[in-house]
């Protein structure tokens, strides 16, 4: 840990702690708006290095310059295209889509922004056949539904991506099915939803691209790898008339900036999207999608190449989720509700699978049950943590199936046991700390 040359009186966090280690950070903006005028010149040394009030690193004896606010942003992915918002982001590196092949069973989900300009470390030249990365094309009917401002077409064009920091925001979201602000939020950037093909052997992820979206220099080469198609929504556990069987679904980046805590809404009540579970090409992460969709450009009608899907309950014994919030008896086959929350105070959230009590220094925001897809489906599925009181949607019991969520055993093997028992269902929770202390760990 650095020594700090801040004056005892301007330290006001309760657990000092240091932000990308080069200033003390603290919670609140009335907190950071004291600390600008007061901390405008100071620093605090480590090993030979002189530490100012940005993101920055100089030589000892070099001043840094900025004020608090410089380091205060979330990073972000630009799908699509090579440069950020101007007015509001800063570009940390330009980059080409990659990811696993189309059709590998074992492919990695994720899509990653890959540097023009890759650097190695030790190596062995030729091909292993283990897991491999590869560029990322567009697919499907893309032409139709993006506009071509920044490109003359997309269809089986390589796709670039652009890693951003914001300048002033600590919060920011993708939200699918809208490509309008909710109150108190601020777009960053609109697009469409894209994931890999359904009836495809890898499974893909739900990312939003860019509306307007760029293609590499590369140009059109058709030589496929990682595959993009446009998603669109499937009626069933997915309500319509809300939501439109075969229409492309939109999506946008928003973020509000520190301090703007109130008058912030969402959905007083969204729905959890996914991929149907028997479908190998399915995208792996469940969506918190709004009860109101909105729509852009669309195709009417299913092209059958990435879809989304409401979901439900599944496959549960009795009394392992309380019933207090549940309008039913049960839950299994009922569509499940979701909500999408921004903490108001908090530096540092995570999810902790195996336990619903919290490690010392951290606070429980909710426990519940790990969930996931059954394993004998086709699909890929992502763990989530679901709340052990769970709601269900106003729609009721519908059994038409969808996205699946069952609770999660601990299986014996790998996993130690006794402390794990075989077949007992995983608890979880989401835990949250006011201030990051960097001696605390988990």
């Amino acid at each position: 840990m650095p020594t700090c040359d801040i004056p005892q009186e301007y330290q006001i966090c309760p657990v000092p702690y240091f932000h990308s280690a080069c200033f003390k950070e603290c919670n609140s903006g009335t907190a950071r708006a004291k600390r600008s005028a007061a901390f405008q010149n100071l620093t605090f040394n480590q090993n030979g290095m002189q530490y100012g009030l940005n993101n920055d690193i100089h030589e000892a004896g070099n001043s840094c310059t900025g004020n608090c606010g410089d380091a205060v942003g979330t990073v972000y992915t630009r799908w699509g295209r090579k440069t950020c918002n101007n007015g509001s982001s800063e570009l940390i590196y330009e980059g080409i889509v990659g990811g696993s092949w189309f059709e590998h069973t074992g492919a990695a989900v994720n899509p990653l922004c890959l540097p023009t300009q890759p650097l190695w470390n030790r190596f062995n030249d030729g091909l292993s056949n283990h897991a491999f990365m590869y560029g990322a094309e567009y697919e499907g009917d893309s032409n139709s539904i993006f506009s071509l401002q920044n490109s003359r077409k997309l269809y089986n064009e390589n796709i670039p991506c652009a890693v951003c920091r914001t300048k002033s925001r600590n919060s920011i979201v993708m939200v699918p099915a809208r490509n309008v602000c909710y109150p108190g939020w601020t777009l960053e950037y609109q697009g469409y939803l894209m994931a890999g093909g359904y009836g495809h052997k890898a499974s893909s992820m739900y990312v939003c691209v860019d509306e307007a979206p760029e293609v590499t220099e590369s140009g059109f080469r058709d030589e496929d790898g990682k595959l993009f198609y446009t998603v669109e929504a499937k009626c069933g556990s997915l309500p319509c008339p809300e939501y439109i069987d075969g229409r492309e679904l939109t999506c946008a980046e928003l973020y509000i900036q520190d301090g703007e805590e109130r008058h912030v809404t969402m959905d007083r009540q969204s729905i959890v999207g996914g991929s149907w579970y028997e479908h190998t090409g399915a995208a792996v992460n469940p969506l918190c999608l709004p009860t109101q969709p909105l729509w852009n450009r669309f195709v009417e009608g299913s092209t059958n190449h990435a879809v989304m899907h409401g979901a439900e309950y599944e496959g549960f014994p009795a009394g392992i989720f309380s019933m207090q919030n549940s309008k039913s008896r049960t839950l299994l086959n009922e569509n499940i509700p979701c909500a999408v929350c921004r903490t108001k105070s908090r530096n540092s959230i995570v999810m902790v699978p195996a336990r619903n009590v919290c490690y010392p220094g951290w606070t429980l925001e909710y426990q519940g049950y790990l969930m996931a897809g059954y394993l004998g489906h086709k699909a890929s599925s992502m763990y989530v943590c679901v709340d052990e009181a769970p709601e269900v949607t106003e729609s009721g019991f519908r059994d038409e199936n969808g996205k699946l969520f069952h609770t999660v055993e601990a299986k014996c093997g790998s996993l130690p046991c006794p402390e794990y028992i075989d077949g007992r269902e995983l608890t979880c929770a989401k835990l949250f700390k006011f201030s990051l202390n960097l001696r605390n760990k988990i």
